[in-house]
C-alpha cells in the first residue's frame, strides 16, 4: 500500500522516485490497486516521472500505456457528447450544468488521464424560480424521448442515443444508434439520508443554483470551485454509505481543496457551511486521507485533519474501491431479493453507527420512504 501512495505521489509531482525498486509482482499489484481505484490514467503520468531504473517490466508498462490510451481517447469523446447534450437540453428550453466527470478532469495538469465514468448534468428550465427543483417537468421530459430505467430522489437516467445530425444540430437518435454514454439528468445535485440535514442540503443547492463557469473548451458549463467544495464533499460521503467510494473520488476533492486553500474569505465560508450542514467532522476525515495519500500540506487543509476518524475512512476506501466494486463484505448476491438488498445496505450502513449516527440511523427510514415514494409515483 505505501508503494501505491508513493507512486500516486509521483504522479501528481509530490515525489520524485519511489523508496525502493519495485518487483514485477510488486508492479502488478500496483497495475491491480490503480484499476480498482480507477487511477490508471493519472499513474500512468507516474511511470514516466519515474527514474528509468524504478520503470516497471516492459509487459506491464505496455498493458499500462494501452489503458492510458484507451482513457485518454474515451474523455475525448465525452467532452464532446457533454457538449452535445447540453446542447440539446438547451434547445429544448434548459439551462444545464455538468457535476463531477468532465468538470472536475478539468483541474487536473492532465484532463484527458482522469478516469471518466458517466455523464451526470444538472438541468433546470430557463425560466426557474429559486425555489424548485422542477422534478415533474424534467421526468417528463426525459420520459418523452426516453425509456428510463431509474427515476430516483435526485435523477433520471436518460437511455436514449443522442448526437450531431448531418445539418449540425443535435439530436435524439433513432432506437437502432448504439447509445455509447450513460446519462443521468439531475434536479437535485445530492442528498442526505437525514431529513433535517438534506432540508438544509437541498436549500444551499438551490441558492448556488446558475452559478456556473464554461468548461475549458467551451463546450459546455461547469459549477465553480467553491460549489465543489461542498458539493464532491457531499458527493464523497454519500457514495461511503451507499456502496463504497475510491481514490479517485478523494483525488477529485484534493485538486478541488488546493483550488481554494489559499483564498481565505472563501474558505471562511466553506467552514461555516460544512457546520451548518453537518459535514465538518467528515470533512477532518477527508482531510487526513488527502495527506496520507497524497501528501496535501497541512497549511492548505480547508479544516484541521482527524487522525482516528481518517484512519478508519481510509480503510473503508482502500477496501471497497471504486463505488465499492471489490468490497466481498457487501457484495451482492445474484439473485437477491428487494428485502435481502435492503438488509444488505443497511447491514452496509451501520458500520458506521459510531462514526456518523444521525445519517446511518435515518438510513434504513430513508430507503423505506424512498421505495414507498417511488411506487405510488410510478417510478
Amino acid at each position: 500500500m505505501d508503494l501505491f501512495f508513493q507512486l500516486i505521489q509521483v504522479s501528481i509531482g509530490h515525489r520524485a522516485e519511489l523508496s525502493q525498486v519495485p518487483s514485477a509482482e510488486q508492479w502488478e499489484t500496483l497495475l491491480g490497486m490503480a484499476v480498482k481505484h480507477s487511477l490508471v490514467g493519472v499513474c500512468g503520468s507516474g511511470l514516466e516521472r519515474l527514474p528509468m531504473v524504478q520503470r516497471p517490466p516492459r509487459q506491464v508498462a505496455m498493458r499500462w500505456a494501452f489503458l492510458v490510451s484507451k482513457i485518454e481517447q474515451r474523455n475525448v469523446w465525452m467532452n464532446v457528447k457533454c457538449g452535445e447534450i447540453t446542447e440539446l437540453l438547451a434547445s429544448d428550453g434548459f439551462c444545464t450544468c455538468v457535476l463531477k466527470g468532465q468538470g472536475m478532469a478539468a483541474l487536473y495538469p492532465e484532463p484527458l488521464r482522469r478516469q471518466s465514468g458517466d455523464i451526470d448534468i444538472l438541468c433546470w428550465p430557463k425560466d426557474a424560480r429559486a425555489d424548485s427543483f422542477y422534478m415533474e417537468e424534467i421526468v417528463s421530459y426525459v420520459r418523452r424521448h426516453s425509456n428510463p430505467e431509474k427515476i430516483v430522489y435526485h435523477h433520471v437516467d436518460m437511455d436514449t442515443p443522442f448526437g450531431r445530425m448531418a445539418d449540425g444540430r443535435v439530436a435524439f437518435m433513432q432506437e437502432s444508434y448504439v447509445n455509447d454514454v450513460e446519462v443521468e439528468v439531475h434536479y437535485r445535485p445530492s442528498w442526505f439520508f437525514s431529513p433535517f440535514r438534506n432540508r438544509r442540503l437541498q436549500r444551499w443547492y438551490l441558492g448556488c443554483r446558475g452559478i456556473v463557469d464554461r468548461s475549458p473548451d467551451g463546450q459546455f458549463f461547469v459549477p465553480p470551485i467553491s460549489f465543489n467544495v461542498v458539493y464532491i464533499l457531499t458527493h464523497i460521503f454519500r457514495h461511503l454509505f451507499d456502496e463504497g467510494i475510491g481514490l479517485r473520488q478523494l483525488l477529485d476533492y484534493y485538486y478541488v481543496v488546493l483550488g481554494i486553500c489559499h483564498d481565505g474569505g472563501a474558505l471562511g465560508d466553506v467552514r461555516r457551511t460544512l457546520k451548518w450542514l453537518g459535514l465538518y467532522k467528515f470533512c477532518a476525515a477527508v482531510m487526513y486521507v488527502l495527506h496520507e495519500v497524497f501528501g496535501l500540506d497541512e497549511q492548505c487543509m480547508i479544516v484541521p485533519m482527524d487522525s482516528r476518524e481518517g484512519r478508519f475512512l481510509l480503510d473503508e476506501i482502500m477496501i471497497a474501491g471504486n463505488f465499492g466494486r471489490y468490497d466481498r463484505r457487501s457484495k451482492p448476491r445474484q439473485g437477491e431479493s428487494l428485502l435481502e438488498r435492503f438488509v444488505r445496505r443497511q447491514r452496509r450502513a451501520s458500520r458506521f453507527l459510531v462514526h456518523y449516527p444521525e445519517e446511518t440511523f435515518f438510513a434504513p427510514l430513508w430507503t423505506a420512504w424512498q421505495y414507498t415514494w417511488r411506487k405510488l409515483k410510478g417510478y
